[in-house]
């Protein structure tokens, strides 16, 4: 049972961090956030001008960081990303793409201060929670990774990825049919999603049901994924 499940934790947990560059804030969420704090304007007020440093707004910043970041420049998004926080010290998002840079460079500590801070200036931002489990997997917290990933999944029900790593989690903790469920249900939100079968087939095959990990196996290669062992 635990050789096999190492296999899932070992290989298919690349598959977890992969995800995170495509969680990245983009474009659009900034400018919801931009669009609340000007609400919280009063009508008497006239607006004023965006306050800058260097004669960058935060969005610029912001902007900036998110080229350094797909260009795998971290030290220099963080910098840019520092830059729009010290601006717009209400704004969740900077702190969470910090906490995304942070957790590039191995610095978990400091990816989770960022993810928690994003957190607290926004409860119901989903990918948060959803990249903090992740940093907690890594450090094998799987029960605050578990936590995370369910509030994720309360907030965004459709989020088959939150579903797939919690199983992960799951079963490291042994929690097999949990852990199944979970692989099930990312499943039913993206049937062609290989990968979900090739972790459901690991499961299958310890648990002795052969018949239906080599099913899952041989859909997880048609759909173009990567097998994570082979059940025999």
């Amino acid at each position: 049972m635990k050789r096999n499940l190492f296999y899932l934790a070992a290989a298919d947990f690349t598959e977890a961090v992969e995800l995170k560059p495509d969680d990245k804030v983009d474009q659009d969420d900034l400018k919801v956030a931009l669009a609340r704090q000007q609400n919280n304007q009063t009508a008497a007020t006239a607006p004023s001008p965006q306050i800058t440093i260097s004669g960058k707004t935060a969005d610029e910043y912001m902007q900036q960081g998110n080229v350094y970041y797909d260009n795998k420049q971290y030290a220099e998004a963080l910098a840019e990303y520092t830059k729009a926080a010290e601006l717009e010290p209400q704004n969740y998002l900077p702190y969470y793409n910090r906490g995304n840079a942070y957790d590039e460079q191995g610095k978990s500590d400091l990816a989770i201060a960022d993810y928690t801070k994003a957190i607290d200036l926004n409860p119901r931002y989903d990918k948060a929670y959803y990249n903090r489990g992740i940093t907690y997997t890594k450090r094998n917290n799987y029960d605050l990774a578990i936590a995370d990933y369910t509030k994720a999944i309360e907030l965004n029900p459709q989020h088959y990825n939150a579903y797939g790593n919690r199983g992960i989690a799951y079963s490291q903790q042994e929690k097999y049919d949990l852990a199944l469920a979970d692989f099930s249900k990312s499943i039913s939100l993206k049937p062609t999603d290989g990968v979900s079968y090739a972790r459901r087939a690991v499961i299958y095959c310890a648990q002795g049901n052969k018949e239906l990990a080599v099913l899952d196996e041989k859909k997880a290669i048609f759909l173009g994924a990567k097998l994570l062992m082979k059940c025999e």
